[in-house]
């Protein structure tokens, strides 16, 4: 159990009416304050969310307010804990950060009625944390991602802190330990300060934790050996005041640019603690039947003694006030109102000027000077690299992601220019320079993570990789599309830069493994203005559409190119068009107006130069022959009302080829809602394989210049 101390009673307050509330949203529909005797209409008739993970996390959020009123700290909190919404959503009411966003979630008898019987049926207070609350940056669901989305927030942004809490559950997922390396991106007084907090609490949902079964001795090595300071504490006010006071002298210190181990809370407490020690004859505190709620999810008339015994034990009497305002105990323990939890994050948004990336006038004149001439050949990555360069001219803060590819990408000029973000006394072959203009870690998830952290506390960067293994951040992708379908639905938000890739080194010039455009099937999926996909021709339109990147807020935005030499197809001024329009044209006729139309729809820069060489040959070769290329550039041309667009009155949609950069059924799928494709052709990638060294990945798929030329 919790040990208290007089010096601490606001604290205590705050922890008791957390944890309240937190229950009494899993449970109660009516009679939310207990002023009668509880009965089992009260109860909402199915139990949706969990309890395990939410005292420990109340008990933290309670210290954490104190901290920051000791300190005068700004801070973010990063909660790794997805399933704990009903604790993150009892501290963000109790600290009145709804009362400007949703008021009639404000302090009061109806407000506090609404918030407790809303919770799992009102889509504003889900089950999981969601961005539909203030403060959040990463949402429940996929674990592991907190950490780094924690490092991303701070990263040049020396005057805030972030509280990150990861359950020891969460510790084993993928990204999560590696995310202890990216400790090595943060600089004292140049970068913001970092409090990681383990709530080591024995259980998973099913299982105990690995890290449990660790001795403290074992548990302190460990973290010591990735630069963390570990403190040990227990459901002790005392305690944990104490090791607050200990960080707090270390965030001076690092505030005076003095480098220090980063602190690290292990809070070791029994999972579901405060809870009751037995339902229905078994256990439940202290074990994983606790981490939901046990066999309390269909509450009988047997179950409502436990219940109202559950919440009684937190005194509820003391902790609101008649007209259902917290005590005044609690509003004791608040930090001011600017330095809320709940409130820092959108401030900072708002407060932020508009970003030179976001005028795209003034982009388009930054970069007039890389557009290459007619006929030309380039790299589209070489441009990009140039046109990097000069955003970092403009923007120190603006960062590239990359796990370790940054040279394989054509990305040398940044390297050289800006350096690689690290500590400058290691010894390199390559520049390295505590404000790098690269961070570069060989995990695909934590530069995401890093990226996503990066883009929602407002500053703006772009995550640079190999398509081939792009598709190892499918899944943060796709959650954080569900942050953003949710987040653009909340007028409230202030919206953040766009999260931008760059997929580049193809598989078409690769060798077997490297081939894997597997993301693109995640992308295209998501036929909304959420996601952006941009297939560019040549490096023109890869300037083009870089920019066009910048221009969008709160959106996914992907663009899709290689890095060998393309001939340059379009003028810079072409390019804007072609981006703006979607799409672009290229026709090709034999000498004989008697044509026979044929239709190639050619996405992605290789097989546009095979469908361009294949027509060369093709009218050098027939008489009677037209050809029209259609290019897309941007995947809003696949929405259903724009892909109408694409063939003009005099066209007739027959003898089509489709020749595609990615697998071909997702393309299938995105012109069969418009068009009648069974007799159409469609070319793709297939993972065609050869033993033959020699055979080229456009030759074994059947996407080259020869194999087109036979459907004609």
């Amino acid at each position: 159990m919790v040990t208290e101390d007089s010096n601490y009673q606001s604290v205590d307050y705050h922890f008791r009416a957390a944890n309240y509330l937190t229950v009494a949203q899993l449970f109660l529909r009516e009679n939310v304050l207990l002023k009668r005797k509880l009965n089992l209409e009260d109860l909402k008739p199915v139990i949706l969310g969990h309890w395990g993970a939410c005292p420990a996390i109340n008990f933290l959020y309670a210290h954490f307010c104190r901290y920051i009123r000791i300190t005068g700290s700004s801070n973010y909190l990063i909660l790794g804990s997805g399933h704990a919404a009903p604790a993150l959503l009892a501290n963000l009411y109790l600290e009145r950060s709804f009362r400007e966003i949703y008021p009639d979630l404000d302090y009061g008898i109806k407000g506090l009625y609404n918030f407790i019987s809303g919770f799992g049926l009102d889509p504003r207070l889900q089950t999981e944390v969601s961005s539909a609350l203030p403060g959040v940056t990463n949402t429940g669901g996929e674990l592991g991602l907190a950490l780094a989305c924690a490092v991303g927030s701070i990263l040049n942004n020396p005057k805030r802190t972030a509280f990150c809490i990861i359950g020891d559950g969460e510790f084993e997922a993928g990204v999560t330990i590696p995310s202890l390396l990216c400790r090595e991106f943060l600089t004292p007084k140049k970068d913001g300060f970092l409090i990681l907090a383990i709530n080591l609490n024995q259980y998973k949902m099913g299982s105990r934790s690995l890290l449990s079964a660790w001795s403290n001795k074992r548990i302190e090595s460990f973290f010591s050996s990735f630069g963390l300071r570990p403190f040990f504490c227990e459901l002790s006010h005392n305690q944990c005041g104490k090791t607050f006071t200990s960080i707090a002298k270390i965030h001076k210190d690092w505030i005076n640019g003095i480098d220090a181990r980063i602190p690290v809370i292990i809070l070791k407490n029994q999972k579901g603690v405060t809870g009751p020690k037995e339902i229905d004859g078994e256990k439940f505190v202290g074990t994983h039947r606790s981490h939901k709620i046990g066999r309390l999810k269909y509450p009988t008339a047997g179950h409502v003694q436990i219940i109202e015994q559950w919440l009684k034990s937190y005194k509820p009497e003391g902790l609101f006030q008649n007209n259902g305002f917290p005590a005044k105990e609690i509003e004791n323990n608040l930090p001011k109102k600017n330095l809320r939890i709940g409130r820092r994050l959108e401030m900072d948004l708002k407060k932020q000027k508009k970003p030179f990336t976001a005028d795209k006038k003034a982009l388009i004149r930054l970069f007039k000077k890389e557009a290459e001439r007619l006929g030309s050949s380039v790299s589209p990555m070489t441009i990009i690299s140039n046109a990097i360069n000069h955003l970092r001219e403009r923007n120190k803060t603006f960062i590239v992601f990359s796990p370790d590819e940054a040279e394989s990408n054509r990305l040398n000029m940044v390297v050289e220019k800006n350096g690689i973000r690290g500590n400058p006394d290691w010894e390199s072959s390559v520049p390295i320079r505590c404000e790098g203009g690269i961070i570069e870690i060989l995990n695909e998830n934590c530069c995401h993570g890093l990226l996503q952290g990066y883009n929602q506390t407002g500053r703006d960067g772009i995550y640079i990789t190999y398509e081939a293994f792009a598709p190892i951040t499918a899944s943060p992708i796709s959650q954080y599309y569900k942050f953003l379908k949710i987040s653009n639905s909340c007028g409230w938000r202030t919206q953040a830069p766009s999260l931008k890739y760059i997929l580049t080194s193809s598989g078409w010039r690769n060798t077997y493994t490297h081939q894997n455009p597997d993301l693109l099937n995640t992308l295209l999926a998501k036929t909304d203005n959420l996601v952006d996909v941009y297939f560019p021709s040549d490096a023109n339109q890869a300037l083009a559409c870089f920019t066009e990147m910048f221009t969008k807020k709160n959106s996914i935005q992907v663009l899709v190119v290689g890095k060998t030499n393309f001939k340059i197809l379009r003028s810079i001024e072409q390019a804007y068009k072609d981006v703006q329009r979607g799409f672009w044209t290229k026709s090709y006729w034999s000498k004989n107006k008697s044509n026979k139309k044929f239709y190639i729809i050619a996405i992605g820069d290789y097989m546009v130069k095979e469908a361009m060489d294949a027509c060369n040959e093709l009218i050098r070769q027939r008489k009677n022959l037209y050809i029209k290329i259609i290019i897309p550039v941007c995947s809003k041309i696949f929405y259903k009302e724009s892909l109408k667009m694409i063939f003009n009155k005099k066209d007739s949609p027959k003898n089509v080829i489709v020749v595609c950069t990615g697998y071909i059924n997702i393309f299938r799928g995105l012109f069969g809602g418009v068009y009648d494709t069974k007799n159409w052709k469609f070319l793709g990638y297939s993972d065609g394989f050869s033993l033959d060294q020699n055979a080229s990945a456009l030759e074994l798929n059947e996407v080259n210049k020869e194999n087109l030329i036979k459907y004609i």
